[in-house]
């Protein structure tokens, strides 16, 4: 099991008071979606073709069929979430006015994308917490809109706390094998929430008395999210139990490296008959991915090779 903990200058949501969006407006399903060939969306059609206009309370959206959907006033619960038949397939429309131009992390659960301020964003049906991004607020009135499919929808606007971090909300790492020596991949999430493409960063982890290994990193895009892999040190461990690393985000200047972010983890070392992870780089994005590894319970030849392969939602270890 993967045990993490942020260091001070880790990544937080809790270190500073969000802004939760609590009112706005929700439309039903304005077209068809699902395991169809075909996908009819009236206001993504709206949006494609540039006609889409901020909804008011009432404004009706004709859909396939004659029908009309009305846009209709909703509110969070106490918890903050919105609930309701229009978040089985709808839109919830939200705003936010703020008092100055501004980039904020939006933290938004539940939804399968989101339109902030005219921009497409990427959504999290799963409710997994993971997808947090950075994006600017513009003086005055701004607009998200979420398009929603399992009925529930939070979202929050939290204050940057540092405009390039590391963050342990998402991240894929292996298990060491006792008696093994091998190289081992790691990821983490990396924020930017600049307004300016970041380079000449690396990946850099120690694993004590000497042990690192260092990563180069591609140029980070401006007010992005991203997962990053990097290599992890060569370790021989002698048996099982917890193996603390300490992953730093540092920028390359000249002979110099500059630490820009930390977080500390702490990774399991299991025996070869423990159920492991294993990481590999995929050939088809170069992201870092896992498998999980169940050793046969009586070990020798001739033993058949079962592999399991899962969908969304479902992790290998299950």
């Amino acid at each position: 099991m993967l045990s993490v903990v942020a260091a001070a200058l880790a990544f937080q949501a809790a270190l500073a008071e969000p802004i939760v969006l609590r009112e706005g407006l929700a439309i039903q399903s304005v077209g068809r979606s699902g395991r169809t060939p075909i996908v009819t969306d009236a206001i993504a059609a709206r949006i494609a073709r540039g006609t889409f206009e901020t909804p008011k309370e009432g404004d009706a959206i004709p859909v396939p069929g004659g029908e009309a959907r009305t846009w209709a006033p909703i509110k969070a619960g106490e918890d903050g979430a919105f609930t309701g038949p229009a978040l089985r397939g709808g839109y919830v429309h939200l705003t936010h006015r703020a008092e100055r131009e501004e980039v904020v992390i939006l933290h938004a659960v539940g939804h399968n994308m989101v339109i902030a301020n005219g921009e497409p964003r990427a959504g999290d049906p799963y409710s997994f917490g993971y997808v947090q991004l950075p994006v600017k607020l513009k003086k005055g009135v701004n607009e998200f809109l979420f398009s929603v499919g399992r009925g529930r929808l939070t979202a929050r606007l939290i204050p940057v706390q540092q405009p390039l971090v590391l963050g342990l909300q998402d991240t894929t790492f292996p298990d060491f094998i006792v008696g093994e020596r091998h190289k081992e991949l790691g990821a983490v999430m990396l924020t930017n929430a600049t307004g300016s493409m970041q380079t000449n960063l690396a990946i850099r982890v120690d694993a004590g008395q000497g042990r690192t290994a260092l990563t180069s990193l591609p140029p980070i895009a401006p007010l992005t999210a991203r997962k990053v892999g990097f290599d992890l040190p060569v370790l021989a461990v002698a048996a099982p139990g917890q193996v603390p690393l300490t992953v730093e985000l540092v920028r390359l200047e000249g002979s110099v490296r500059r630490v820009v972010s930390r977080v500390e983890v702490k990774l399991e070392a299991k025996s070869p008959t423990q159920m492991h992870k294993r990481t590999f780089r995929s050939q088809i994005d170069g992201s870092v991915q896992y498998y999980a590894v169940q050793p046969a319970a009586t070990p020798g030849p001739g033993k058949a090779l079962v592999l399991s392969v899962h969908g969304a939602s479902v992790e290998a270890t299950n």
